[in-house]
């Protein structure tokens, strides 16, 4: 056992070492995309559609945009990287486990920094094993305010550590129901470009 004991020091310190930090996540020259992850969304007076339909095909559709789109969602200029990467398997299998009951359950939900560190610890058996990811876990989609909140999310993929959250909020509208709230979430990702990001490096004394 004495002997044990100094190996096991030896261990920990190597795994000290390596973990990863939101520091290095803004250093990095590569991100993945994860998507709009809707589990525990609320969508209020979204009456566009049934709210059958919204759940079978429209948060696919959403998230179609955010993976495919490139000048709605800016997303190299908006994470400031010169490569972005796309998961487009651990989300959507989420979002298809979603309840209509959940989505419009109310009022929005006041999504917890701890729920968030749960959520990113479910984020298993993607398309990606090792590197940094990011995600906009969705808080509302308020037709009411014609606003969207996500909470702009960065985690190690590996270890499904949450590295950095965020709440945020964007403006929503445009024609049709695929645009109207893509728009927000793109907005997003403009105001992260424009001044937020430059914000958060300096909060984690990132270069």
């Amino acid at each position: 056992m004495t002997r044990m004991f100094p190996i096991a020091i030896l261990i920990a310190a190597m795994i000290t070492a390596n973990a990863q930090t939101a520091k290095d996540v803004f250093n990095a020259e590569s991100i993945v995309w994860f998507g709009l992850d809707y589990s525990h969304a609320r969508l209020i007076g979204v009456k566009d559609e049934k709210p059958q339909a919204i759940k079978e095909r429209w948060l696919a559709e959403w998230n179609d945009v955010s993976y495919y789109d490139r000048a709605t969602y800016p997303l190299e200029s908006a994470f400031g990287k010169f490569k972005v990467g796309v998961d487009n398997k651990v989300v959507p299998t989420r979002n298809e486990a979603t309840t209509v009951e959940s989505l419009f359950g109310g009022a929005d939900s006041n999504i917890s920094t701890e729920t968030i560190d749960k959520i990113i610890g479910q984020y298993k058996n993607g398309l990606r094993k090792e590197g940094f990811g990011v995600v906009f876990i969705i808080e509302y989609m308020d037709k009411g305010k014609k606003e969207v909140a996500a909470h702009v999310t960065f985690f190690d993929i590996a270890t499904r550590k949450m590295l950095f959250t965020k709440r945020v909020t964007g403006a929503a509208g445009a024609p049709g129901l695929k645009m109207y709230w893509s728009m927000g979430f793109s907005r997003i990702c403009k105001e992260i470009s424009d001044q937020l990001l430059v914000q958060w490096k300096k909060e984690v004394g990132a270069k």
